[in-house]
């Protein structure tokens, strides 16, 4: 059963029981809608998570000291015969050991190896930290059904364990990553303590200097950053297993609160589309950059501490039989289309049916499309190689990739929607033109999107004003590309536009790495089959690229209503 079929299901269950609760109330207490209470912030957690963050770090601190301790000097004057700290001194044997010891040390304390990893205290203490907001989390939850409803009703949560494992993995990679940066710097500050004659107190500040920025600053970002989008994720999760399409944005309502959330407070939101919020109860809806307003669910955004507060209102609706609550659809239904797009190929007979199955998943605006195009597309299914020729496209349609297992597919659909993307892009105008003949600014505000993510992303003193600007920065670009490592089987087509914007410097897990790849107009080439494929895939990969890429996505997605 598919996530989608599975909260249907969910939602039906709780239909009836709240049904029966509703029979036993008079026609005043059924009038009284009671607001849900809110779901409140996991400060404890947040808190926990600083503290571990230091502890974890800790054991580094005291390696450096206890290393200086033994080999200050020898460092500081080159290994040379001088007891004397000389200005001309050069690095020697005692700092290569230094470098060399501190590399070593790392790699034993956190692991790359998956098993090891699995055994560190670090993740373990991690999959706490998890456990303990998912249980908060949990408490929440039973609270606000059973303020509002008056029912308990408990989520399937089938998924956590999976969620849970990701987001260990993303911040064991963080921490580690952080480590590797902090000895990084260590080096250069003790090179440059040889190379220009410091004191071994100059030294010393300047280690502690770093030590405090990494305890104390970053500990306490990561810590808010990644509790927020932990807490927001299972919030969201939880909300859906019971079949809620709404949600009502609720404030931090504190001095951090940045405008751009403050404008979305107490709108009515969907979990399907983060870029609109209706202001009448669902019945219209309307654009977020219209009022300022940030194109993230709660949580996501980076250190954002707001709540998404359960629209219970769309249950108590249909329980008392009143319609037009929830989403309003007026696409057609996908499963009426997919036998024509499958005759595309003839597929092997024990591959029909699972490939059928993906089919129908296809969001129905890209499906729609496809199968108006399916006459004149070709496509082989068995090819090892994933291409497009122009005229045909080439994948192994039964070698599903994470990408595609992510998003709940049993077969590589994800690559199936990206080279049918470049196909469109080839073949959908007719006449030799494409696609990307007619979105002459693409470029343009691929780039000028991608500043704007990262300068909020960042909030850098002197905002960045050029692509060269994010790789010039090693501190820069090692953040973006963390941030493009989260959620990465959802945000592949976000790293391969960084990819090729930033000539291969920087990415998350997915991109072209090949230099000369990027030549000409392959950036457009790619972003185009991206949208197609985010189009196509989930609304929630398509509301990822979205927040990275809004004007650049509305203006393909303007031209191609515009001929559809």
């Amino acid at each position: 059963m598919s996530d989608q079929q599975s909260s249907q299901t969910s939602r039906a269950a709780l239909i009836v029981l709240f049904k029966a609760h509703r029979s036993t109330l008079s026609l005043a207490q059924k009038s009284k809608r009671k607001k849900p209470v809110r779901w409140l912030y996991p400060w404890a957690t947040e808190h926990h998570y600083t503290q571990s963050y230091r502890a974890w770090l800790k054991p580094v601190k005291d390696f450096v000291n206890d290393f200086l301790d033994t080999h200050q000097e020898a460092i500081l004057n080159g290994d040379g015969a001088d007891a004397v700290i000389r200005a001309d001194a050069v690095a020697g044997e005692s700092f290569r050991l230094m470098v060399q010891s501190l590399n070593n040390w790392v790699g034993a304390y956190i692991s790359d190896d998956e098993q090891k990893k699995l055994r560190s205290p670090i993740f373990l203490g991690l999959g706490d930290i998890a456990e303990n907001t998912f249980n908060f989390n949990g408490k929440q939850y039973e609270k606000s059904v059973q303020s509002a409803l008056g029912v308990s009703f408990p989520s399937d949560e089938a998924w956590w364990t999976s969620a849970r494992k990701m987001w260990q993995d993303t911040n064991y990679e963080i921490i580690r990553s952080d480590i590797k940066k902090h000895i990084a710097d260590i080096n250069s500050a003790t090179e440059q303590a040889v190379v220009n004659g410091w004191s071994v107190k100059t030294l010393r500040e300047k280690i502690l200097a770093l030590d405090h920025k990494i305890t104390k600053s970053r500990a306490a970002f990561i810590a808010r950053d990644q509790i927020g989008k932990l807490n927001g994720t299972i919030t969201q999760k939880r909300m859906q297993d019971i079949g809620l399409e709404l949600y009502v944005w609720s404030g931090s309502s504190d001095e951090r609160e940045r405008e751009s959330h403050v404008a979305m407070n107490n709108k009515l939101c969907r979990w399907d589309d983060a870029t609109v919020y209706s202001d009448d109860g669902g019945k219209t809806w309307k654009n977020r950059a219209d009022i300022g307003g940030v194109l993230k669910h709660p949580g996501m955004d980076y250190q954002c501490r707001c709540c998404a507060l359960a629209y219970f209102d769309e249950l108590i609706d249909e329980a008392d039989g009143v319609t037009g609550g929830g989403v309003q659809s007026n696409t057609e239904n996908p499963k009426s289309q997919e036998s024509e797009l499958l005759s595309l190929n003839s597929l092997k007979k024990d591959d029909k049916k699972t490939v059928s199955e993906d089919l129908k998943k296809i969001q129905p605006e890209q499906l729609k499309l496809l199968t108006a195009k399916a006459k004149d597309m070709k496509a082989d299914f068995y090819n090892s190689a994933a291409y497009c020729d122009s005229k045909k496209i080439y994948l192994d349609i039964m070698n599903v990739d994470e990408r595609s297992k992510a998003l709940g597919y049993n077969t590589n659909i994800t690559t199936f929607l990206h080279e049918s993307g470049h196909w469109l892009d080839y073949n959908m105008l007719g006449n030799g033109e494409k696609i990307r003949d007619k979105l002459p600014d693409l470029r343009k505000k691929l780039k000028a999107d991608a500043l704007n993510y990262c300068n909020n992303l960042l909030q850098l003193e002197k905002p960045l004003k050029s692509i060269k600007d994010l790789t010039d920065s090693w501190k820069v670009s090692n953040a973006i590309i963390n941030d493009l490592k989260l959620d990465k089987y959802k945000k592949n087509g976000v790293s391969d536009i960084f990819c090729g914007l930033t000539k291969t410097e920087i990415a998350g897990q997915y991109g072209h790495w090949t230099k000369s790849y990027w030549k000409g107009e392959a950036l457009e080439a790619e972003a185009i089959a991206h949208f197609f494929e985010a189009r196509g895939s989930s609304s929630e990969k398509l509301n990822i690229l979205k927040q990275y890429f809004p004007t650049a996505y509305e203006y393909f997605d303007t031209f191609i209503r515009s001929i559809v």
